[in-house]
């Protein structure tokens, strides 16, 4: 057998700096998903988990341990207080979410802002069974760190979605409705700083703030961007003719207001 990839990393050139993804039916019949690097290739299944694995007959971890969970409630007469994810157990959901949070990324490059979704809602519920119950709490506070990101992204992916289906103002509705519910979860989780200085609720802003309309600028306005522009860029001679047509426009208005008074 030969294990030599070299003809398929040429024909593949990478380029530093570009998202290098594309999606592919595999021999197996399955699709798939490749990742150029600057080492080789990264590929994934783009259905089920991203390694093609089954834990336990199961399609994630995800569904084994929501399974147990189902388990565990029949048999103590629908009470959930006595269960727990240990250690390892954690640690195995962690592990899976990494590759789901990796496949949704490629999802984004490939703008299948569905399937991003998919992805980031699995690991929601992910990190939701660990929140509940995990033995360890260190794995709760890694949860909190993670899941503003998580959202963040999933709302983006939302807001593009709609956008891609020419929905604009449900995009920006998608927006804000993330915001307030972002902005709830710091509150309720006490995570160490204000939420104004979440880069997560900044980025949210800033995308909100390209797609809502912009408000018509007046004539002294563009003139007066115009000319803090060319002072900003050290073009004073341009600075000056804006400035000229500003003092004109003040001539007007003040030539326009006596009139009035004498008419008055």
């Amino acid at each position: 057998m030969n294990f030599d990839i070299s003809k398929i990393l040429n024909n593949w050139e990478y380029q530093p700096g570009l998202p290098m993804v594309r999606k592919f039916k595999g021999k197996d019949g399955i699709e798939k998903i490749q990742v150029r690097l600057d080492l080789g290739i990264l590929q994934m299944n783009a259905t089920g988990r991203p390694d093609g694995k089954r834990p336990f007959g199961c399609e994630s971890f995800l569904e084994f341990y929501k399974n147990k969970l189902a388990e565990h409630i029949i048999e103590n007469h629908g009470d959930d207080d006595a269960f727990v994810l240990k250690p390892s157990d954690c640690e195995d959901l962690c592990a899976e979410a990494r590759l789901y949070q990796h496949r949704s990324m490629c999802f984004f490059y490939l703008s299948e802002y569905q399937n991003v979704i998919n992805d980031i809602e699995q690991n929601l519920a992910t990190y939701d069974l660990i929140e509940q119950y995990a033995e360890n709490e260190e794995f709760v506070n890694l949860v909190y760190q993670q899941i503003p990101h998580l959202f963040a992204l999933k709302i983006h992916a939302q807001s593009l979605l709609y956008l891609q289906k020419g929905k604009k103002q449900q995009s920006i509705k998608c927006i804000e409705n993330g915001l307030n519910e972002l902005i709830e979860f710091y509150d309720k989780t006490n995570i160490e700083g204000p939420p104004e200085q979440s880069p997560e609720i900044n980025f949210l802003k800033n995308w909100l703030n390209e797609l809502r309309p912009k408000p018509r600028l007046t004539k002294r306005e563009k003139l007066e961007k115009a000319m803090q522009e060319a002072i900003a860029k050290e073009e004073y001679e341009k600075a000056a003719i804006y400035r000229d047509q500003l003092q004109q426009l003040n001539r007007k208005k003040q030539s326009k207001q006596k009139q009035n008074i004498n008419n008055h």
